[in-house]
């Protein structure tokens, strides 16, 4: 399998959720140089805390998707933010708060260390949940069934894994079921596409540095029929995934409408704990179509409801395979 990029410019940083892909393969943290710590204060750190600030001005300055800043008048922030003195870190982090906010873009924010450390990197996948499975698989009723949990590295060598071990199985189908799946590694949903799909563009990501026909190669690892399950937590890289096989008509889709976000983030971590996100790109189904805010429609509308006793969505996706479909 292989993944190509058709564009112009120089690739994207792709992320989805709180995730970094540099070229879409690669994952790296932009790391910023620290900032002085220790007492008593002195100029130097008085500048180090400043620094801070001058590297969120800078990387919104230089890597936000919307070159006009969403109609900001950006460049008269720094010297309302970035030419000011902080005595203490506490001072930058609320400045650079302050600051991201003027964007009004809920994706776009600074995380002081403790909310940095419990937001941000659990859920880039590359702490403490990489020892729990991205993938649950087994024979339900003669349908492969597949709970995707999150796109992380493990996700789609546990896929391409699975369907090989159902299909050996004589399954009818599968269910690959992506509710509360609120999303993780772009590259990681592109090679899941591509395990489905075979070949083809399965996305659009467009930022600074142009437009970009994400395109697959390779061929699919099942021909079988595929139901896609989705609520409204289905995010980011679930619905890149579930749309582009709703579009080719590789799958049904059951369930709710899902989230709808369609901007990409990238993380930038600071060496004192902290960090701070920026929409660094959005991106658009093969057709051209924008989830943002809209989400995708399933084919078949369902309510599970809290799914204790009774899950009606995979039920309804049983009943289409013992229909054939």
């Amino acid at each position: 399998m292989s993944i190509r990029i058709q564009t112009a410019s120089r690739a994207l940083a792709l992320g989805v959720g709180l995730i970094l892909i540099w070229n879409p393969l690669s994952i790296q943290a932009q790391q910023a140089i620290p900032a002085q710590t220790t007492e008593p204060q002195t100029q130097t750190q008085t500048d180090g805390y400043r620094g801070l600030v001058t590297r969120v001005w800078q990387t919104v300055q230089d890597r936000y998707y919307d070159p006009g800043f969403r109609g900001l008048d950006w460049q008269s922030y720094q010297k309302a933010y970035v030419q000011r003195s902080y005595a203490k870190p506490e001072q930058a982090y609320k400045a650079a708060q302050e600051l991201l906010s003027k964007l009004q873009d809920r994706y776009t924010r600074f995380l002081a260390p403790a909310q940095f450390q419990k937001v941000a990197v659990p859920s880039v996948g590359l702490a403490n949940r990489e020892s729990s499975p991205a993938l649950e698989a087994k024979a339900l009723s003669g349908v492969g069934y597949l709970k995707l949990n999150r796109f992380n590295p493990q996700a789609a060598p546990q896929m391409a894994q699975a369907i090989q071990d159902l299909q050996g199985q004589d399954v009818a189908g599968f269910i690959l079921d992506l509710r509360d799946n609120r999303g993780g590694l772009f590259d990681s949903a592109v090679q899941i596409a591509q395990q489905w799909l075979g070949s083809g563009v399965v996305a659009q990501v467009y930022g600074r540095g142009g437009k970009q026909q994400i395109e697959v190669q390779g061929q699919a690892l099942s021909q079988l029929p595929l139901v896609v399950l989705v609520n409204q937590s289905s995010g980011s890289a679930s619905e890149i995934l579930a749309g582009v096989l709703q579009e080719r008509g590789r799958a049904k889709i059951i369930g709710l409408k899902t989230f709808g976000k369609a901007s990409i983030q990238t993380v930038f971590s600071e060496k004192d704990g902290s960090g701070f996100l920026v929409t660094t790109a959005h991106y658009l189904l093969p057709s051209g179509k924008d989830l943002d805010h809209r989400g995708i429609q399933p084919d078949i509308v369902v309510f599970d409801g809290p799914r204790k006793d009774q899950d009606p969505s995979l039920a309804k996706a049983l009943t289409l395979f013992q229909k054939k479909l």
